[in-house]
């Protein structure tokens, strides 16, 4: 299942959980900041907990790794002492519940204890009033939360999957007509995706403008259909090592040196043919290659 949010607004923060139970914690908060020259935006990366990461995309401004992403009044502030443990590579960053790679402008999140990838977040659109973010995931069948938006009559379902949650109101809420009634909407940006077993995270946009939601579940095409024309090809070369040297110089006196190395690329190369789902893949279809 992908996701895919349109709002507008100057910048946007969002939170992306991989698990919501946190063990006291003693280290502090761990941020880093990336500059994508390409697309003239920034990424702000935070992590509050070990598994808890917080990030920022903002277009054309840098900011420093001191400083803290903003939070907005949708969100109550809380104080995080930062994940137990964190460790630091060329492009990798681990704590003791999840690995964060960064390349290109985006970054995918991997549950640790899952052995599963949470998300890909992407953004696209930074420069136009309607900005867009995208969050690629493996393994979830379900959505739910995004506030009160109703369905068409008769449908009793919550589940976000493969439907478009906008509200009609011209800044976000609303209450329109339904049914020969009306009805409050309400959006509130939190979403719950869910899978099987224990295949779950939370995400939250913090974001006070209108927004669209679209969500697309690959399932809902044909299966030939989607194992003949929709490929998806992901690959991890990754190469860790360490050196040491030491040299006995005197008796009780030793010189010693240290190094290492944590090198990861990583390939997308994901086809969405024309004719699919039309929720998320554009009448003439779509490539990511990243």
């Amino acid at each position: 299942m992908n996701f895919f949010v349109r709002f507008k607004g100057q910048a946007w923060i969002a939170g992306l959980a991989a698990s919501l139970i946190s063990a006291p914690l003693s280290a502090d908060v761990e941020r880093r900041v990336f500059t994508d020259q390409a697309k003239n935006q920034t990424i702000k990366l935070e992590w509050l907990t070990d598994g808890v990461l917080h990030f920022e995309f903002t277009q054309g401004v840098e900011r420093k790794n001191k400083d803290p992403i903003y939070l907005s009044p949708l969100i109550k502030p809380q104080n995080f002492s930062g994940p137990s443990k964190f460790q630091v590579g060329s492009d990798t960053f681990t704590t003791s519940e999840m690995t964060v790679v960064y390349r290109d402008g985006c970054f995918t999140a991997t549950d640790l204890a899952a052995k599963k990838q949470i998300a890909r977040v992407c953004a696209a659109d930074t420069s136009q009033a309607w900005k867009r973010l995208e969050l690629q995931t493996a393994g979830v069948r379900n959505a739910y939360g995004l506030g009160q938006v109703f369905g068409a009559p008769g449908d009793m379902s919550s589940d976000r999957n493969g439907k478009v949650t906008a509200t009609k109101g011209a800044f976000g809420n609303g209450m329109p007509s339904y049914a020969g009634g009306a009805t409050g909407e309400a959006l509130f940006p939190v979403v719950m995706a869910m899978g099987s077993g224990e295949d779950a995270w939370g995400f939250v946009l913090d974001n006070l403008y209108k927004q669209n939601w679209y969500s697309t579940y690959e399932f809902q095409n044909n299966p030939y259909f989607e194992l003949n024309n929709n490929s998806k090809l992901a690959t991890n070369n990754r190469v860790i090592a360490n050196v040491k040297l030491s040299y006995d110089i005197a008796k009780h006196l030793k010189f010693e040196t240290r190094g290492n190395i944590d090198y990861n690329d990583v390939l997308y190369d994901n086809r969405y043919a024309a004719a699919g789902n039309s929720v998320s893949v554009s009448p003439n279809g779509s490539w990511n290659y990243t």
